[in-house]
């Protein structure tokens, strides 16, 4: 694998047109080395605030309870070392104004440093046909929410469903607590 230098960088940066990072996993860690103008409007942030949350870690703009499959996805890339392969993910990123968005990263290998791998992750959100669908969920009066069964953790709550329990933001919360204040799953669930 080659060793990653100053002219992929410049190389990458001009071959990709969308939103990208370039990482370097080292030690349990995405270290950013890179990044698109556009990224840190994903999660609703300027350039300096995403740079802040992530300095130490990109992996920080992941939701905590998300964090798992990019550490999963991480790990695959080290025990695989192949440049030929890519790696999707599909995952929540802290959001500045609505609390979380729903990203897919597609992730390559383009080189190594210090033994370690670098690689490209190209960022994709909700498309025009997700919003479609997230808009027709929201227009009619049924309260809908979608949770993660084995947590309960609430990964949807449409907005008459918001509007019913007088919040906002479900963010890491699970629906037992959102919906019942209750500290344990539903006795009917």
């Amino acid at each position: 694998m080659a060793e990653f230098n100053d002219e992929i960088l410049s190389q990458a940066e001009y071959l990709n047109p969308g939103d990208y990072a370039i990482y370097w996993i080292k030690n349990d860690r995405l270290i950013t080395m890179a990044f698109s103008s556009g990224l840190p409007g994903l999660a609703g942030l300027t350039k300096d605030e995403y740079v802040e949350l992530t300095k130490e870690n990109a992996a920080e703009i992941v939701l905590e309870a998300d964090r798992h499959q990019v550490s999963e996805a991480m790990g695959e890339i080290i025990r695989r070392r192949d440049k030929t392969a890519s790696f999707s993910v599909t995952y929540r990123v802290i959001h500045k104004k609505v609390g979380f968005v729903w990203v897919r990263a597609k992730a390559k290998i383009i080189g190594s440093k210090e033994g370690m791998p670098v690689v490209i992750v190209s960022f994709a959100t909700m498309t025009a046909e997700a919003h479609e669908y997230t808009n027709l969920l929201n227009s009619n009066a049924m309260s809908i929410y979608v949770i993660d069964k084995d947590t309960y953790e609430l990964l949807f709550v449409n907005q008459p469903a918001l509007s019913h329990c007088g919040k906002q933001k479900y963010q890491n919360e699970t629906c037992y607590h959102f919906f019942h204040d209750k500290n344990a799953p539903c006795t009917w669930c």
